[in-house]
């Protein structure tokens, strides 16, 4: 997945997500994603599936320097993404959803 992360500065995210097609259509992809930016306000990420794929393994995650030198209560592995090991502490979570995507590569 690569992820581009986009400011908006005069536009709403409703013309962003009217381009969802456009987008998808020349890059190539079937689908993309585009969520709000929890980092920064007027931000919008746009996710595009990558033509390749790199599976992650469970103990590149667990020997991470992220994994075991952070400061959490219960920390939790959730993947990877463009910038490393994504680790969460699963106390401050509400809720956790979890799925499988079965598509064979």
């Amino acid at each position: 997945m690569t992820r581009y992360e986009i400011k908006i500065v005069n536009g709403k995210l409703s013309e962003v997500l009217e381009l969802k097609d456009d987008i998808a259509m020349r890059t190539g992809s079937l689908d993309i994603y585009i969520t709000v930016s929890q980092n920064s306000y007027g931000t919008v990420n746009i996710d595009i599936p990558n033509a390749t794929f790199s599976p992650v393994n469970l103990i590149e995650l667990l020997s991470s320097d992220e994994f075991r030198n952070n400061n959490y209560g219960i920390p939790v592995c959730i993947g990877m993404d463009a910038s490393g090991p994504v680790i969460r502490d699963i106390e401050t979570m509400s809720s956790l959803l979890i799925f499988r995507n079965n598509r064979l590569r």
